[in-house]
């Protein structure tokens, strides 16, 4: 068993239980000392001499802006912890006292503030022992509530609270153990308390156990540094792509021109559809007018047969007129479909003339071919040929059939004299002019001036068909 001295030696005053209790006293001590009295606490504080060189100098009390930040500041503490709130622009000077008692109560001060004699004779020495910049004259304790007394009355609470945050701030924060969450600290008090208590072998436990922990720690450590440097590497490939390719600002200028080259093919396309929709808008305008003007149309076709209707039910028609009119609208209809029969008739009668008149017309085409060909060969069967054609041509020339056709004949003069002698003599002188007119210039002059002594001479009958033999 070790002794008093224990290892090391050295006049430490190591024993078993007194080192533990020496080492822990403070910290057990600080964590439950408290401000009993008034006494206590005014010890607690530094003096006013000691103080009295570290004044700074005074808030601007008499600015509307310093006091309407330190009026909002003020109400956002006090309503974190009483019911009291400051209305501007100057609050009672009940509200005011109450500020200041909660106030001063939430520092630990008890101070009968509520009282107007505590207000007046306590406050201003607990501010100057404190060290507040903000000095407080016995009119404005007396008559807090008086707009010359407010400003200094503010500032100075204003100062209070500042204090009461910081002191609630270090009051929540845990300082039982500076040590806490510290694991090397925490292994050497206990390793050094169990050295104290002479547990050799529980220190060589905590030592492997903390050698232990401290591998893990180193490998959890290396293998964080091996996936940061990992990590790094990426980052730096990127950064090293980032630099070679374009910059951010290319990428968007050239975005932006892109952008810029669709918005104008899109502006060239909202005209275009303007255009469209500017004539479509016509269009339908005049839709819109025909439509109107059909509708006026229906409109008075509508009214017209509302009349018509009024005059057909206004007329009184009986049972006789009404056999009548039934009788004659079917004698009409017979009467239409007669006048149809009829004219189904007429148009195949005129369909059967125009065939006979066609044919009639070929075959006069045929013969003045043959009446051409024999003017031309008058060595061959010249008199049976004149006199057999001439008669066929009078026989069209009776019935009215015969239009004359201007063929290409000119004989000469004498043959046409010749046919002139006999078309004369025959009687058929409109026949000849006819006939003479199918021939030609030449045989048309030689034959004029005898036609018309022929014609003074004997004045036959118009339409006689005397055909030589």
């Amino acid at each position: 068993m070790r002794g008093g001295g224990g290892r090391g030696g050295g006049g430490l005053g190591r024993g078993r239980g007194g080192g533990r209790a020496i080492a822990r006293k403070p910290l057990r001590g600080a964590a439950t000392s408290r401000r009993d009295s008034d006494a206590s606490l005014c010890s607690s504080r530094p003096s006013s001499v000691s103080l009295a060189h570290a004044v700074p100098a005074g808030p601007p009390i008499s600015d509307r802006s310093y006091q309407s930040a330190a009026l909002r500041s003020v109400n956002a503490y006090l309503a974190s912890i009483s019911s009291v709130a400051l209305r501007p622009p100057l609050p009672s000077a009940r509200d005011i006292t109450r500020a200041f008692d909660d106030v001063l109560a939430r520092l630990g001060w008890s101070v009968p503030v509520g009282v107007a004699s505590a207000l007046e004779d306590d406050l201003p020495s607990l501010l100057a022992q404190l060290g507040c910049p903000v000095k407080l004259s016995k009119s404005a304790l007396r008559a807090p509530g008086t707009p010359h007394a407010w400003p200094p009355l503010l500032g100075a609470l204003n100062w209070l609270v500042q204090l009461a945050r910081y002191s609630d701030h270090r009051d929540s924060s845990s300082s039982s153990s500076f040590a806490e969450g510290n694991n090397v600290l925490q292994y050497h008090f206990q390793s050094f308390a169990l050295f104290m208590e002479g547990e050799d072998g529980a220190v060589e436990a905590l030592d492997q156990e903390q050698l232990r922990q401290t591998e893990d720690q180193v490998a959890k450590h290396v293998a964080a540094l091996e996936s940061l440097e990992k990590e790094a590497a990426e980052l730096e490939k990127r950064a090293e792509a980032l630099r070679s390719g374009p910059s951010p600002r290319e990428a968007a200028e050239r975005e932006r021109a892109l952008l810029k080259d669709d918005i104008k093919k899109f502006d060239v396309m909202i005209e275009s559809w303007k255009e469209k929709l500017a004539s479509t808008e016509k269009l339908l305008a005049e839709k819109e007018e025909v439509l109107e003007a059909k509708s006026r149309e229906t409109r008075r076709i509508s009214e017209e047969n509302e009349e018509l209707r009024k005059r057909i039910g206004s007329q009184v028609v009986n049972v006789r007129d009404a056999e009548r009119m039934k009788k004659e609208f079917q004698a009409m209809e017979r009467d239409i479909a007669e006048a149809e029969l009829g004219r189904n008739a007429l148009e195949e009668k005129s369909w059967e003339l125009d065939a006979d008149i066609d044919r009639k017309q070929k075959e006069l085409e045929s013969l003045v071919e043959q009446a051409n060909h024999a003017i031309r060969n008058p060595h061959k069967n010249e008199d049976l040929n004149k006199f057999y054609l001439l008669g066929k041509l009078c026989q069209l020339c009776d019935t009215g059939r015969y239009s004359a056709t201007r063929r290409a004949v000119r004989p000469s003069s004498a043959e046409g004299r010749t046919w002139t002698d006999e078309l004369t003599h025959s009687g058929q002188r409109k026949v000849g002019r006819r006939f003479v007119s199918a021939l030609g210039g030449s045989a048309r002059r030689a034959s004029t001036t005898e036609l018309s002594s022929e014609r003074r001479r004997t004045k036959p009958r118009f339409g006689t068909s005397q055909v030589p033999p």
